[in-house]
């Protein structure tokens, strides 16, 4: 029982926590222009991403994913999402997107850095390179860097929509946290945001 009313809670917690960050990110981003990433992530407009915000972004874009609107976010809506993010970065549209143009729609501009090697038990805290719990614009760049030449399987510098889906489904298993094969909502945000036990 005791078991039963902490897995109520805590999905109880998450709800709320989900209905909060949803409607603080549509409030203060979903109705603007295309922004880069890093922009839409910084609510308040300080040059500085917080935990908080991180996470209302990430809540925001499980949702968009969850394109049917069950609460498990599928291997073919991870596959659509990333088609769907190869075309809108592509700019030249050869049906490959650069590191640069991989940075312009995260950042803003296509400057390219060397990219550190990052960790953290979230992918918040892989990017708050200097643990001050915020990400400022150039963590995130070398975040971005980073995580491009991960998906970058075949190592040529540009990243094919197979590459990106293939490299999105391995996310797809480590955030299947209780391995039933399917991901939720909770466990999508929960990767991006929450410190792995």
């Amino acid at each position: 029982m005791f078991g039963k009313m902490i897995r109520i809670s805590t999905a109880a917690v998450f709800a709320v926590s989900a209905f909060v960050s949803t409607q603080l990110y549509s409030q203060c981003c979903a109705a603007k222009a295309p922004a880069p990433i890093y922009t839409e992530m910084d609510i308040n407009s300080d040059g500085k991403v917080t935990v908080e915000e991180y996470r209302a972004y990430w809540v925001f874009i499980a949702k968009k994913v969850d394109t049917n609107g069950d609460g498990i976010i599928s291997d073919d809506e991870i596959k659509a999402s990333a088609k769907e993010k190869t075309i809108q970065r592509d700019a030249n549209k050869d049906g490959l997107v650069t590191v640069q143009e991989e940075m312009k729609a995260s950042i803003g501009d296509d400057t390219v850095v060397d990219a550190k090697k990052l960790s953290g038990k979230s992918q918040f805290h892989a990017g708050d390179i200097n643990k001050d719990d915020v990400i400022v614009v150039a963590e995130y760049r070398a975040y971005i860097i980073q995580k491009f030449n991960e998906e970058d399987a075949n190592k040529d510098g540009k990243l094919s929509e197979e590459e990106r889906a293939a490299a999105w489904l391995k996310y797809q298993k480590e955030r299947d946290t209780n391995k039933d094969g399917k991901v939720t909502i909770e466990e999508f945000v929960t990767f991006w945001v929450i410190p792995a036990k």
